[in-house]
């Protein structure tokens, strides 16, 4: 039987999440007595907080890549002007 290592990382995760929440709030998910509208409203904010955390993420990344971008930039306007490698280019 092949094992896909990637879902069993996602078991785990759940599991220990479980833990935590049963520590925290001294009760599982299927004890918790909220409501459709609770955990409808619960997963929106969830949801809210993702969108936050990967808008971070992207706008790291493309800060990151525009220092990459510019790099490239220079390091081939100094070739093209016969500048060598080893001297700094000074704007």
């Amino acid at each position: 039987m092949m094992i896909d290592k990637v879902i069993e990382a996602v078991c785990n995760d759940l599991k220990q999440r479980s833990e935590v929440g049963i520590k925290k709030y001294n009760t599982t998910l299927d004890q918790n007595e909220g409501g459709m509208r609770y955990w409808i409203q619960h997963a929106y904010e969830e949801c809210l907080d993702q969108a936050n955390y990967l808008k971070r993420l992207l706008m790291e990344l493309d800060k990151k890549n525009k220092a990459i971008d510019d790099y490239i930039d220079r390091s081939l306007n100094i070739k093209r002007n016969g500048v060598s490698n080893n001297k700094k280019n000074i704007k």
